[in-house]
């Protein structure tokens, strides 16, 4: 299965698909691309059909660019199976954090 990304509007980045070991390379390089502009701080994951821990990765690889930019960087609609790999790797909330002021 293929991963896709779209930008909606002038903030938010929509990713579909999967998000695994096989599309972890195109997907780091392609979403970390759209985050070095620095006008992406929604990552919507409505449209991720399945992930592992290459997607969950990747999701604390995108904040980490974020913060370096000094941008937050929200992720939103994730999925549970995803939400729950996050809690039982203890970094649910470097998922959730905001950048120190």
């Amino acid at each position: 299965m293929n991963y896709s990304v779209e930008q909606i509007g002038d903030d938010t980045l929509a990713l579909g698909g999967s998000i695994d070991f096989s599309t972890a390379p195109s997907a780091l390089a392609d979403v970390s691309a759209r985050l070095a502009s620095g006008h992406i701080t929604v990552l919507d994951l409505a449209g991720v059909e399945s992930a592992n821990s290459a997607g969950l990765g990747l999701l604390i690889e995108w904040k980490r660019l974020a913060l370096m930019q000094g941008n937050e960087l929200r992720i939103t609609n994730m999925p549970e199976k995803l939400s729950r790999l996050a809690d039982i790797c203890q970094v649910t909330d470097q998922l959730s954090q905001s950048p120190k002021s």
